[in-house]
Order: structure tokens, then C-alpha cells, then sequence
């Protein structure tokens, strides 16, 4: 009866069960088109049953009343749908944005670019390759918004890097021996760098090559984890890496190129110059040219020289070469992952001496599954690089000097050794000037060489299971050993342009710094909560040593004479300097979200360090999140596909700048001693003064957006920050002493927007397309400081002071060019001032009828009001195409290769003073006469003459690709072959009479010129 019973039950139930289900049919399309989406699978929630979509999107499937339907397909976002009784659901699935479920690296770990709070900019690799630069950071121009990237054509030169403005005085840098000095790097100023862990000032020893990604951590929010090296930002790499279970894969890529000189600046020729001189009507200039025309030919009716040099011609190459080799393996077992790699790249510089830029990079990265609970990995970066270094000063040289004369003379009577240079005394002008190829020749014996070992090994130990509970300790280490040549030969060419003895002066660098970092890291969910808690601490241990040695009279034929030993002994001076610095850290975060829907982010960091009084500094930051698409009222709306509201505000530190002094000291000097008796006793000078400085600190607040449309194709981003250095470094006179010294008594200001704007899709499984763009405004200013501070020269002064951007431009503001002798008489400053037509006319800034130091402005600052920069590429079957473009807007740049005028009447002209020059009433309102050119009242102020824009627009980079792969060749089964050709910087459009309007500093005189460069190369994958 019990089995009868249990039977009859069963079959109830089943009957039961059977009449609830329900046959649900409907179609599955793409929300943003309307076509229909083919095997999307349609699984019921919490069973293994279900069912897929046929080639029309169709599906049909028995589900009961309240279950619970899940749709999935590669690339859509899935959505669950509930029965509640419905017999047809049709389904329209979203594009699943990549970006946002793709795993970011931040300081000591990693987060779902969804969860971030703060604001950090990712960049792939492949994106860096793209450029062929020698740095990275190189190839970053233009591609993020709030990162200015200002390039130099140098060969292996680095780029400098400024993230969000600038934060701190720049003369409070440390100037002692070459500390900020790597490579040929001025690190004052930069970003910090992490790679693979590791913490860099620069990272020229990297290939691009070597670039997995590069997480750009903007804001304060982001870069707090980082402490006390985190107030310019931060910049954390991570090299390529093996993976498990992949068969080993090699690749081969190459290219080589040629660099042209662009925008080279056009002078006055003879005819030009002899233009000037004759109306200018100067005796000297008269008879400069009467002696090249008695020297080298000429007519001399019209005083018209034979001769016409282009200096700059003489000075650059019509090319340059440049080539990289790279090859790699990655792959790995079921119990590691390996990638190995090397390159070889040769940069020519294209200035007309031995000057280029070689370095051999070997790389490897090994990464243990030893245990379940235990991994364990190591890497290296080895670097050796060698860099002929060119004497830049001869641009300036070529700019200064007149065409009048020949570049080579065997005659001259100064019997010139050991080339046979003409100098420009020969026709009169006087030592100011030297032959700028004998500049060039005879002083670009510069040599550097640098040795940079960068090795790491870390451990993993998961302490509880799923990775819930992980400790990690990492022990890093950079060591680099460079050695510097200078050399300048024995040589004649003229008075003022001779050595009488050769000089060898040898320079070592030996920096090593090691990191060892520990962390804690829990994660764990329940419910909609997810949450982690990462706690650190970092010791680190830095030493640096600088020795120098000089002596005359080295021999200088072979190689193997150039050593300090062969010169004479009484000729023979030294330096040692260096420092040691130790520094432990201790730091946390907390991640936490709701449901994906709320979002916290906290870090602390508590930094010591040996450098300052006051040993400790603390740096807190908070970042919260909010996924309104997240909400319930947001299913229904069609304008968002994600949307991301968030803020933070967190503090950073900078350590860049110099130690304090700590107490008075007692300093020995030569100069001090005196002779009393038969001997010499030393002198001391007692320092009265020390300074206590500490680190500058930066409070940052950022508020910013993230939002998806149109089926994910279009993004678009948005911050506002407002960044406040706090007691900033800044130097001040001492009262009733005199001199100055450095205290933390200033603040400044960095404040501004950005924007991002992406589109990417798809016409058909053939052809893609995207198109990207960013826009950054930056204001600049000192909030606080004791009172103005002048910088750059006494002639030509830059300046600090409240409600101004840092060292801005000084000067007077130039109104006009007077036009006739009316203007002057109805004018009582030109009166007093004996002013003719064709002088500047100044204004008179405080209306007193005098024009003195009161009168001066500020006349702009470097520091660029607007960056861009946009991107846009297609790819259609084996054909692959990209092309990129940025520029600035709102800098300043000072030409002071046309200052020095000031000093020296009878220079060159560039031809637009020539061409554009006033020569009567009308002809010109902003270019002084010939006459005028030499007034001191025009060339002895510095003015918003001597100032010019720095805007420029730039094609960066054009590329295009083909590949060779199974697409293209059906017979071949594996690998693949690209071909492409690259233009890089090939036309840059600005209006500034320079070569190059990328001027870190904004000074434009001695600059080496930037290049464009054209290369092909070949891609072999297998």
C-alpha cells in the first residue's frame, strides 16, 4: 500500500510539474541594429538546461512560469529575463564595451576598469609601436588627455613628461654633481614610474617593444598609494609577459628609416645681410662686407658678397638613419609562463658630426606555478646603451653668424689647425663669433655610456583557498653605471675661437636602489557585497656616486690615450660627491562595491625617509563611484548603455626637491685661505643660515564621468581637478644676511577639464573603423608666495609671482613701430628718448610718461592653455590603417636667437626680419628698420617682440599595414607576416620662427632640431 501510495504521488507530481512548464519562443537581435543575432545561447538559471538561437536569431525552449532565462553571447552584454507566464520574449542584446570589464593595473594590484574611482588612462602596447621613438613616453603624445609630451630631436634623447601642469618652482631643483641627471635625462618634474614594480625617474632604457601596458594614474585618488613620489603623477608599466599552456610563439619585427630636417629656419643671404648693413648704415657693418668682398669676391658697387654660406645646410644632414631589430618567444607549460626578448636600435642624429644614440636590450620574464598555494616568478631588464653627445650650441651659432664667409679658408693668417676653417675674424667681425662647423667639429667629442640592470623576483602565497587571501613580497632592484667622455682637441681657427691645449674630462655615475615591498591583499564577496582590503609595507635603500676627473694635454689620436693619467699633472682636478637615502613606508587600501552599483576606494601611506627633519609624511585619499546604469530606474531609458558618476580627493607628496641643510655648517675653501708667514693657513666660511625644508604636498580634487551610447560604440569621459601644491619650495632673501635660501612657504595651483570622445564599429566582418579624441585645459598660477621671484637672466627675466603661471616671460609690451616723424614729436617718450621711424613704441603701462621697469608684464608662460590630440583607423581585410594628430594651444615661446643683437650688431637675420622689416611709413608695425634693429631702445628690452606663440598642429603618425596570414594564403596553417610603412611627424603647422615650437622650457635658443622620420618595416609571428 506504502509503494502504491509513493507511486501514485510521484506521478502527481511530475504531472504537476509538466503542466507549469510553458513553451517560451522569440528572437534574439542586436539592440543597436535590429539584426538578428545567431547562436546566442538561452540557458535556464540555476539548471543545466537550454537551448541556442539559430541562424535567424530564433529560439524556442519549455521553461516554467518563474524561472529565470539567461542570454549569452560572445561579445553582448548577457541579460536575464523572467517567464512570469509570457509565451514569447524577444530579446535585444547590448554590445559588451571591452574597456570596462578589462582588468587595469593601479598601484600593487589590479581593478575592473568599471570599479575605478579615480582617474586612470590605459594604454595597450600596440598602440606604443606604432610611433618608432627611442622612449615610450615618446609615442604617448597626443594619445591621453591631461599628458603633455614634449619630444627633442637629440638622438636617445627623452621626452619630458608633465601630468596635469606643473606643481613645483623649478629652481629648487637639486643642482649639485648629476643626481637628476640618467642618461642624458633631466628628471626634475617628471612622473614617477613603475614598472614591473620597480620605481624609475626615467625610463630610457626601455624599448616600446617591451610594453604590455601602461596605466597613467592622473589623479590623486589614483597615485596616493605612491606617497611622497606621487605629486607628478604616476606612470605604472607592465613588460609583456609568457602565458600558461601556449605553445612557444616567435616574432621577429623590424624597420629602418631615414630622418629629414623639417621647418628649417631660412636666413638672410648675402645679398640680404648686405641689405641690412647698408641701411643700417653702421661704419663696421660697411666694412665687414668690403673686407669678404677684398677676400672671397663681390660687387663693389652695390657692397654685395660672393660668398653666401648656409651654415644651417653645413650643418645638417639631408638624412639620417635609423633601424631596430626586436626578437621575442613567449609561450609556457602547465606550470609556467616564459617571454624572452632583444633589440638592437641605431638612431643617427642629423646634425653633421658623430652623433647617435645605439642600445642592446635584453629582457626576460618567468613566471612558477610551483605549488597549488604558491607562485613564484622573476624578470630582468638589461640595458647598454651609447650615446655620442653633439655640441648644440653650434645652432645657435649658425643662426648668429652672417653668410658673408666661407665655411673652409687655407689661407687664413691664423694658419688654422687641424682643419683648415676660415674664421670670421678675417672680415672684421670680432671674437663673438666662431666658425659654426668648427663649433660643431671641434667640440662634439661627447661620449656616454650606460649599463642598467633592472632585476626582480616575487613570490604569491595564497593563505587561503580561491585566492581569498594572498601574500606577496617582491625584492627590486635598478643598478645603472654610466661613464662620460668629453674630449676637445688642440685647435686654431682665429682669435676667440681657438684651444691652445686639449682637455679630457671624464665623469662616473654609479647608481644603485633597491625596493623590497610586502603586501596583504583580502577579497571577498557575499551577497552583492564585494570588497578588499590591501595592507603594505616598502623599504627602500638608494645610493649614488659621482667622480669626476680633468686634465689638459691629452693626446688624442688613438682611443686608447684618452685617459685623465696622460694629461699634465699640475693641470689634474677632481670631484667626489654623492649621497645614501634610506626610506620605509607603510600603506593600505580598501576597495569596496555594491552590487557593481556604489563604489569606495581608500589608501593611506605613511612615508619615511633619511632626507628631512620632519621624518614621516601622510597621504590619505578617498574615491567613490556611482553606476547609475546600474539602478532599476535606468533599465528602461535608451541614451545610456554605462554611466559612471565619480569623485576624489586625496594628498601627494614630492621629494624633488633638496635635502635640508639641518644645521649651520662650516665650509673649507681655497679662495678663504691666507698666507701668514712661510705657509699657507686655511680659511673657513661659517654658514650662519640652514633651511628646513619638507616635502611639498598636493591636495587634489577630481570629479569626473564615464559614459557608453549607441550600443557601446560611442564613449565619452570627462574630469574637472583642482590640484593645490602646498608648501612649495620657493627660494627667499634672508633678512639683515643677504642671499637666499629655500623654505615651504608657497602654494600652486594646476587646474583644469578633460575630455574623451571615442566611436568604434563594425560595417561587416571585413572592415572596422574607430575614431578618438582628447582635449585638456590647463590654468596655472602661484596661489601664495613671499614675494616675486626672477628667473631665467637679467636681460631677459622670467617670473614668479602670485596670480601668474610659474616663470612666466617679463617684459615690456610692444605697441607698434613708429611710422613718421609726427608720431615721434607727438610722442613725448620717443622725444626723451631720441626714438626715429621705424623704433618700437612701447606702452606706458602706469600712464607716468616714462617707460622703466614699472612698465613691464607678464607677456605668457610655456606652459601650453590647451592640449589635443585625435586618432582615427580602419582595417579591412588584411589591410590596416591608423593616423594620429595633436597639438597645443595658449604657450609662449621666447626667440632669443634673435636677442643676442643686443650685444653684438653685425649678427645674421633670419629672413622674416629681413622681408617683414620696416623700411617707410606702412611697410611695418611690429619689425624694427635695419637701422632700429641695433637701437638699444628696441634690442636691449626684452618685449613681446622677443615673444611668439607655441600653438602648433601636428600630423603625428600615418601608418600602413598589410599582413600575410591564412586570411590571404589558405595553405598556411600558422604565423603571419605584416608589412608596413610609417610617416612620423611628417608636417607640423605654427607660426613661431624656430625649428621646432616643442620647447620644454619655452626658451628657444640652442634647441636641436626634431625631424621627421619615414620608415618600413616587417612583422614575422610563429
Amino acid at each position: 500500500m506504502k509503494k502504491l501510495l509513493a507511486i501514485l504521488f510521484a506521478v502527481c507530481f511530475c504531472f504537476m510539474q509538466v503542466k507549469a512548464q510553458q513553451v517560451v519562443t522569440g528572437r534574439v537581435t542586436n539592440s543597436a541594429t535590429g539584426g538578428a543575432l545567431p547562436s546566442v545561447s538561452v540557458l535556464i538559471k540555476g539548471t543545466s538546461s537550454g537551448t541556442q538561437a539559430n541562424e535567424n536569431g530564433e529560439f524556442s525552449i519549455k521553461a516554467g512560469e518563474n524561472a529565470i532565462l539567461i542570454f549569452n553571447s560572445i561579445g553582448y552584454e548577457s541579460q536575464e529575463i523572467v517567464v512570469k507566464g509570457q509565451s514569447v520574449i524577444n530579446v535585444k542584446l547590448k554590445t559588451a564595451s571591452k574597456d570596462l570589464n578589462e582588468v587595469v593595473v593601479v598601484g600593487y594590484g589590479t581593478q575592473k576598469k568599471a570599479d575605478i574611482t579615480g582617474s586612470i588612462t590605459q594604454v595597450k602596447g600596440e598602440e606604443l609601436v606604432k610611433s618608432p621613438t627611442t622612449s615610450p613616453m615618446a609615442a604617448l603624445q597626443g594619445k591621453v588627455a591631461g599628458v603633455q609630451v614634449v619630444n627633442n630631436g637629440a638622438p636617445g634623447s627623452a621626452p619630458t613628461v608633465r601630468i596635469r601642469g606643473v606643481g613645483s618652482f623649478q629652481t629648487a631643483a637639486p643642482t649639485s654633481g648629476n643626481e637628476n641627471r640618467t642618461g642624458g635625462v633631466t628628471t626634475y618634474g617628471q612622473p614617477l614610474y613603475v614598472v614591473d614594480g620597480m620605481l624609475f625617474d626615467d625610463i630610457s632604457f626601455l624599448n616600446n617593444s617591451d610594453v604590455a601596458e601602461m596605466s597613467l594614474l592622473k589623479d590623486a585618488s589614483a597615485s596616493a598609494i605612491y606617497g611622497v613620489r606621487a605629486a607628478n603623477g604616476v606612470v605604472v608599466i607592465t613588460t609583456k609577459k609568457g602565458a600558461l599552456n601556449r605553445p612557444a610563439t616567435f616574432t621577429f619585427d623590424t624597420y629602418l628609416g631615414f630622418q629629414k630636417p623639417v621647418n628649417v629656419i631660412k636666413m638672410a643671404n648675402s645679398q640680404e645681410y648686405a641689405t641690412m648693413m647698408k641701411e643700417m648704415g653702421s661704419t663696421n657693418g660697411l666694412s665687414i662686407l668690403r673686407n669678404s668682398i677684398d677676400k672671397y669676391g663681390g660687387d663693389t658697387t652695390s657692397l654685395t658678397p660672393a660668398t653666401n654660406t648656409d651654415w644651417f645646410d653645413q650643418l645638417l644632414r639631408s638624412t639620417a638613419m635609423v633601424q631596430s631589430y626586436n626578437l621575442g618567444v613567449n609561450g609556457g607549460t602547465s606550470n609556467a609562463a616564459y617571454d624572452f626578448g632583444g633589440t638592437y636600435l641605431k638612431q643617427d642624429g642629423i646634425l653633421n658630426v658623430n652623433n647617435n644614440y645605439q642600445r642592446i636590450n635584453m629582457r626576460g620574464k618567468v613566471d612558477f606555478k610551483v605549488t597549488d598555494f604558491l607562485k613564484m616568478g622573476f624578470n630582468f631588464i638589461l640595458s647598454n646603451t651609447d650615446q655620442w653627445i653633439p655640441n648644440n650650441n653650434a645652432m645657435q651659432s649658425a643662426f648668429v653668424n652672417p653668410s658673408i664667409y666661407p665655411v673652409y679658408d687655407p689661407n687664413n693668417p691664423s694658419q688654422p689647425y687641424p682643419q683648415p676653417f676660415a674664421s670670421p675674424t678675417q672680415i672684421g667681425l670680432s671674437t663673438y663669433f666662431g666658425n659654426p662647423m668648427a663649433e660643431l667639429v671641434y667640440k662634439s667629442n661627447t661620449r656616454e655610456k650606460i649599463t642598467r640592470i633592472v632585476p626582480n623576483i616575487y613570490a604569491d602565497v595564497n593563505l587561503l583557498p580561491k585566492s581569498k587571501l594572498v601574500f606577496r613580497t617582491a625584492f627590486n632592484q635598478d643598478l645603472s653605471f654610466g661613464d662620460l667622455r668629453k674630449y676637445t682637441p688642440q685647435f686654431m681657427v682665429g682669435p676667440g675661437q681657438q684651444q691652445p691645449s686639449s682637455t679630457l674630462r671624464k665623469e662616473t655615475n654609479n647608481y644603485q636602489n633597491y625596493v623590497w615591498d610586502n603586501t596583504l591583499t583580502f577579497k571577498n564577496s557575499y551577497d552583492k557585497h564585494n570588497y578588499s582590503v590591501m595592507l603594505g609595507n616598502s623599504y627602500r635603500n638608494e645610493t649614488y656616486r659621482y667622480v669626476m676627473a680633468q686634465a689638459n694635454n691629452v693626446p688624442g689620436d688613438k682611443e686608447e690615450y684618452l685617459y685623465v693619467h696622460n694629461g699634465n699633472s699640475d693641470t689634474r682636478i677632481n670631484d667626489d660627491w654623492g649621497h645614501k637615502r634610506r626610506g620605509l613606508s607603510y600603506f593600505g587600501r580598501l576597495t569596496y562595491d555594491y552590487d557593481g552599483r556604489y563604489l569606495l576606494t581608500a589608501t593611506f601611506r605613511a612615508d619615511g625617509t633619511s632626507k628631512y627633519q620632519d621624518k614621516w609624511g601622510y597621504f590619505p585619499s578617498i574615491g567613490l563611484g556611482w553606476v547609475a546604469t546600474k539602478e532599476k530606474f535606468m533599465e528602461s531609458q535608451k541614451v545610456f548603455d554605462f554611466l559612471k558618476i565619480r569623485g576624489s580627493w586625496g594628498q601627494l607628496g614630492n621629494d624633488k626637491v633638496p635635502a635640508n641643510d639641518g644645521m649651520a655648517s662650516v665650509m673649507y675653501g681655497q679662495s678663504n685661505s691666507g698666507v701668514f708667514g712661510n705657509g699657507i693657513i686655511p680659511g673657513y666660511t661659517v654658514n650662519s643660515t640652514f633651511s628646513y625644508l619638507g616635502w611639498e604636498v598636493v591636495s587634489e580634487t577630481d570629479l569626473g564621468f564615464e559614459s557608453r551610447f549607441l550600443n557601446n560604440r560611442l564613449s565619452f569621459e570627462f574630469d574637472y581637478f583642482h590640484r593645490m601644491t602646498n608648501n612649495a619650495v620657493f627660494p627667499n632673501e634672508v633678512p639683515n644676511i643677504g642671499g637666499t635660501i629655500l623654505w615651504n612657504n608657497g602654494k600652486i595651483l594646476n587646474e583644469g577639464y578633460e575630455f574623451s570622445l571615442g566611436w568604434s564599429d563594425a560595417i561587416n566582418k571585413e572592415f572596422r573603423y574607430f575614431v578618438n579624441g582628447n582635449l585638456a585645459t590647463l590654468k596655472n598660477k602661484v596661489v601664495k608666495m613671499q614675494a616675486p621671484i626672477y628667473t631665467g637672466s637679467s636681460e631677459f627675466p622670467q617670473i614668479s609671482r602670485v596670480g601668474e603661471s610659474v616663470e612666466s616671460f617679463y617684459g615690456y609690451q610692444q605697441a607698434g613701430v613708429y611710422q613718421n616723424t609726427k608720431e615721434i614729436a607727438d610722442d613725448p617718450i620717443a622725444v626723451a628718448n631720441g626714438l626715429t621711424p621705424g623704433d618700437f613704441k612701447y606702452v606706458d603701462q602706469n600712464k607716468d610718461g616714462k617707460i622703466n621697469s614699472d612698465d613691464r608684464i607678464v607677456m605668457g608662460a610655456y606652459l601650453p592653455k590647451l592640449t589635443y590630440g585625435f586618432n582615427l583607423g580602419f582595417s579591412y581585410k588584411a589591410f590596416d590603417f591608423s593616423a594620429s594628430f595633436q597639438g597645443v594651444s595658449g604657450n609662449k615661446i621666447a626667440n632669443l636667437k634673435r636677442a643676442v643683437r643686443r650685444w653684438q650688431s653685425t649678427t645674421n637675420y633670419d629672413e622674416a626680419q629681413v622681408k617683414n622689416r620696416w623700411h617707410g611709413e606702412g611697410t611695418s608695425n611690429l619689425y624694427p628698420s635695419a637701422e632700429g634693429s641695433v637701437n638699444p631702445w628696441n634690442v636691449s628690452n626684452f618685449s613681446t617682440f622677443n615673444i611668439e606663440s607655441g600653438s602648433y598642429f601636428r600630423i603625428q603618425n600615418i601608418q600602413l599595414g598589410y599582413t600575410f596570414d591564412n586570411r590571404t594564403i589558405k595553405s598556411l596553417k600558422r604565423g603571419s607576416a605584416r608589412v608596413y610603412a610609417t610617416a612620423e611627424r611628417p608636417a607640423t603647422f605654427f607660426k613661431a620662427n624656430a625649428f621646432t615650437p616643442e620647447i620644454a622650457n619655452g626658451v628657444d635658443q640652442y634647441v636641436y632640431p626634431v625631424s621627421a622620420l619615414y620608415t618600413f618595416g616587417i612583422k614575422l609571428t610563429y
